[in-house]
């Protein structure tokens, strides 16, 4: 059973976009007096007993608690009767603000410093930015097959196994698993067939009579079947293959003229497609 998720751009109105703009203007208020008085405190510390600044000094006395959280949170209700505008806002979203702000400095105080944290959440974009146009590509490419196809085949691979091998990151980075995953929610939603199919033996078996033809070195593209003469680029072939099984499985004829998904690769022509029983017949 597939579940459905839809992703919603708001666009509001004048008014709304005014209103939001003070909601953020008051939270970022709030956020610099809160990490005010927290700087203020711990710079307040620092000072020497025996000595004071021409400049300026932090009058607070020494037996003042740390303004955390909680004391800062408990602070808002004192604000609130002298500053008004806080009001407008929920309570619970200036309380999301200065929790934030305790999470930022827990995370200064485990890191040591501002800028790796800054280098990290500009290493997250990065990577989610990665993430968003992989995802958005695979859709596209998905709709593309399921608009132009009435029956989707693909082998039953645990891509699992694949990223603990020798192309674990390249596998990882391709996104291969969530493209099926994405190319089966396509054609369930566009009405199109999809199956998975057995995986094993796909490159060794020849698509127009089923003999197993054996194991093909990597460098070898080419498909030639000893028994019928059938020659086809080995990508075309192992597509066929998997074409026949769904087909199979569906209880359909096979037809090995009918188009498989792959003949768009490069470097696989018509021309190469030759089949001795073909050439006896022309003869």
């Amino acid at each position: 059973m597939l579940n459905l998720s839809y992703e919603y751009k708001l666009k509001p109105t004048d008014e709304q976009i005014s209103q939001i703009e003070g909601t953020l203007v008051i939270c970022r208020q709030v956020w610099n007096y809160a990490l005010r008085e927290r700087k203020d405190w711990i710079n307040s510390r620092k000072c020497p007993i025996n000595a004071g600044s021409l400049d300026g000094e932090y009058i607070i006395p020494a037996d003042a608690p740390y303004p955390n959280y909680y004391i800062q949170a408990a602070g808002l209700t004192i604000a609130k009767k002298l500053f008004p505008e806080l009001k407008t806002v929920n309570a619970q979203m200036l309380q999301q603000v200065l929790r934030k702000l305790e999470t930022a400095f827990l995370d200064m105080k485990r890191k040591g410093s501002s800028n790796r944290h800054k280098l990290n959440q500009k290493i997250a974009r990065l990577h989610q930015r990665v993430t968003d146009t992989r995802k958005d590509w695979q859709f596209k490419l998905a709709h593309e097959i399921a608009l132009d196809a009435g029956m989707v085949f693909v082998e039953d691979i645990d891509f699992r196994v694949w990223a603990k091998g020798m192309f674990s990151k390249h596998t990882l980075d391709a996104g291969f698993g969530q493209f099926i995953s994405i190319l089966s929610w396509v054609c369930w939603k566009q009405g199109v067939d999809f199956e998975k199919v057995n995986k094993d033996y796909t490159s060794q078996v020849c698509p127009n009579c089923d003999r197993h033809t054996g194991k093909k070195a990597l460098d070898n593209r080419v498909h030639n079947c000893p028994e019928c003469g059938y020659t086809t680029h080995r990508d075309v072939a192992a597509a066929q293959v998997i074409r026949n099984r769904g087909l199979s499985a569906e209880g359909r004829f096979v037809d090995i003229k009918e188009i498989a998904w792959g003949g768009g690769l490069t470097g696989t022509l018509n021309s190469l497609v030759k089949s001795q029983r073909d050439r006896k017949k022309k003869a």
